[in-house]
């Protein structure tokens, strides 16, 4: 990842706020010359030494479950949304010298892919990530709620993936690099806009990247 200084995120408390806005991350690896890249949710667990491992499952018919030991990137796109000249206060009191460009903020943990097929651990991530998701609903669906024979044929069909960080690069693009009138303009208009430009809105909010 390109990483300027003004858009680098090193707090690991950022960091992990970053990803639990976004759990649905990109895996990739690269196998005999070819990239693989798999969409799966994915838990991010803090170890007793402050690093993070992400830990999630795959399909055992995907071929990224053969890549057991090789480099892996986890890849998250938190937020994203276009930034039109216009929103900038300096374009509308008569400066041309503008373009367009996009605000974003994107995490990416390197480090080793792990495959397990060991049902303890695979029944955990499941669990972890099902109460996880079901929590803020009226009637949170549960594991156990299906029949255990169900669930164990389920189980069969998936591997546990784990990698420990090795190297996290994060950064938040948020017109960091504007006078704090465009700043204001871009948020502004954002947070008028529709959901993903909100989202990119909040993030901007005075104090929080500055």
């Amino acid at each position: 990842m390109y990483l300027p200084p003004s858009f680098r995120v090193d707090d690991a408390f950022d960091i992990r706020r970053m990803i639990e806005r976004q759990p649905l991350a990109q895996l990739i690896t690269v196998a005999d010359g070819q990239p693989s890249v798999s969409a799966l949710p994915v838990l991010v667990d803090e170890r007793p030494d402050g690093g993070l491992v992400v830990r999630g499952h795959l399909a055992r018919a995907n071929p990224q479950a053969t890549h057991d030991g090789r480099a892996a990137v986890c890849s998250w796109l938190i937020s994203s949304a276009y930034v039109s000249p216009s929103m900038y206060e300096t374009k509308r009191l008569g400066d041309p010298r503008v373009v367009p460009t996009w605000n974003y903020e994107a995490v990416e943990v390197h480090g080793t892919l792990s495959i397990s097929g060991e049902p303890e651990k695979i029944l955990d991530i499941v669990t972890r990530l099902t109460d996880r998701h079901e929590r803020d609903r009226d009637e949170p669906w549960r594991v156990d709620d299906a029949p255990a024979e169900f669930v164990d044929r389920m189980l069969r069909a998936i591997v546990a993936i784990e990698i420990e960080a090795s190297r996290i690069d994060a950064k938040a693009k948020l017109s960091q690099n504007r006078p704090d009138p465009d700043r204001i303009g871009v948020r502004t208009a954002l947070a008028a806009a529709g959901p993903a430009e909100r989202s990119v809105a909040e993030a901007m909010r005075p104090g929080d990247r500055d």
